[in-house]
């Protein structure tokens, strides 16, 4: 059915000199694979390795705390946004929305034991979102 998650067994794995996997998957032919050449495969997030630094998965760090290096805690993170050049930090403050550019020059570090993320954000950035009114 459209739109639904199909299950596949793996059957065997091997990469090309691109770097792109080619899967078998078992009881799907040749043919079968053919149409299927661009779906998108979805895999448990338990097969992602940890990442450490200031490296981190989207889903990760939703709900973490958001610390500015000046202005201490300024909301959770809802989401990461990945739709622009760049990913971007969606932070709820209360009511309050502040879009923070995702990159290594804003992130000073990730704590994930305490669900942290440090932020050293340009000055003003912050106010322009908590001074709307």
């Amino acid at each position: 059915v459209r739109g639904e998650l199909v299950p596949f067994f793996i059957e065997e794995i091997a990469t090309n000199s691109k770097g792109h996997f080619i899967i078998r998957f078992e009881d799907v032919t040749p043919e079968d694979a053919e149409a299927m050449v661009g779906y998108e495969l979805f895999l448990p997030l338990s097969f992602l390795p940890p990442l450490d630094g200031k490296k981190f998965y989207f889903h990760e760090v939703v709900d973490f705390d958001m610390i500015d290096a000046e202005l201490g805690n300024i909301g959770k993170c809802a989401e990461v946004i990945d739709s622009s050049s760049q990913p971007i930090f969606k932070i709820l403050d209360g009511e309050k929305e502040i879009l923070v550019p995702a990159v290594d020059n804003f992130i000073e570090a990730i704590d994930r034991q305490k669900k942290e993320i440090h932020l050293n954000c340009p000055p003003g950035l912050i106010d322009l979102y908590r001074s709307e009114e």
